[in-house]
Protein backbone atom coordinates (compact mmCIF):
# COMPACT_ATOMS: atom_id res chain seq x y z
CA UNK A 1 0.00 0.00 0.00
CA UNK A 2 1.50 3.16 -0.84
CA UNK A 3 1.15 6.25 1.60
CA UNK A 4 1.13 10.13 0.21
CA UNK A 5 2.12 12.53 3.09
CA UNK A 6 0.62 16.06 3.10
CA UNK A 7 4.01 17.47 1.72
CA UNK A 8 4.91 14.47 -0.85
CA UNK A 9 3.61 13.40 -4.15
CA UNK A 10 4.28 10.13 -6.45
CA UNK A 11 4.81 9.32 -9.84
CA UNK A 12 3.04 5.73 -11.15
CA UNK A 13 3.84 4.74 -14.60
CA UNK A 14 1.78 2.47 -16.78
CA UNK A 15 -1.58 3.38 -14.45
CA UNK A 16 -4.44 1.83 -14.47
CA UNK A 17 -7.32 3.44 -16.75
CA UNK A 18 -10.37 4.81 -15.03
CA UNK A 19 -13.99 5.09 -16.45
CA UNK A 20 -16.29 8.52 -16.54
CA UNK A 21 -17.00 7.27 -13.10
CA UNK A 22 -13.93 6.84 -11.60
CA UNK A 23 -13.70 2.93 -11.55
CA UNK A 24 -10.78 0.90 -12.60
CA UNK A 25 -11.62 -0.40 -16.10
CA UNK A 26 -11.23 -4.38 -16.94
CA UNK A 27 -10.76 -5.92 -20.06
CA UNK A 28 -13.19 -8.91 -21.40
CA UNK A 29 -10.83 -11.53 -19.61
CA UNK A 30 -11.11 -9.59 -16.34
CA UNK A 31 -7.62 -8.39 -16.38
CA UNK A 32 -6.72 -4.35 -15.46
CA UNK A 33 -5.99 -2.12 -18.39
CA UNK A 34 -3.21 -0.12 -18.29
CA UNK A 35 -1.94 2.86 -19.58
CA UNK A 36 1.41 1.63 -21.37
CA UNK A 37 3.78 4.36 -21.21
CA UNK A 38 1.92 7.02 -19.29
CA UNK A 39 2.97 8.48 -16.00
CA UNK A 40 0.36 9.77 -13.88
CA UNK A 41 1.20 12.05 -10.53
CA UNK A 42 -0.73 11.81 -7.16
CA UNK A 43 -0.87 13.82 -4.51
CA UNK A 44 -2.11 13.53 -1.08
CA UNK A 45 -5.78 15.84 -1.99
CA UNK A 46 -6.62 13.09 -4.28
CA UNK A 47 -5.40 10.05 -2.50
CA UNK A 48 -5.64 10.29 1.07
CA UNK A 49 -6.09 6.86 2.52
CA UNK A 50 -3.39 4.78 0.83
CA UNK A 51 -3.68 2.50 -1.93
CA UNK A 52 -2.74 -0.25 -3.31
CA UNK A 53 -0.60 -0.83 -7.15
CA UNK A 54 -2.71 -2.78 -9.78
CA UNK A 55 -0.86 -5.05 -12.11
CA UNK A 56 1.57 -3.27 -14.43
CA UNK A 57 1.71 -0.13 -12.39
CA UNK A 58 5.13 0.87 -10.95
CA UNK A 59 5.95 3.36 -8.66
CA UNK A 60 8.64 5.83 -10.04
CA UNK A 61 8.76 7.93 -6.92
CA UNK A 62 7.81 9.24 -3.65
CA UNK A 63 8.83 12.87 -3.36
CA UNK A 64 8.20 15.98 -0.93
CA UNK A 65 6.83 19.06 -2.42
Amino acid sequence: MIVIAHNQYCCISNPVMKGDDGAVVKGPQGYFKNRLGFNEYRVREHYPRPFPLYPGEELKELKEK
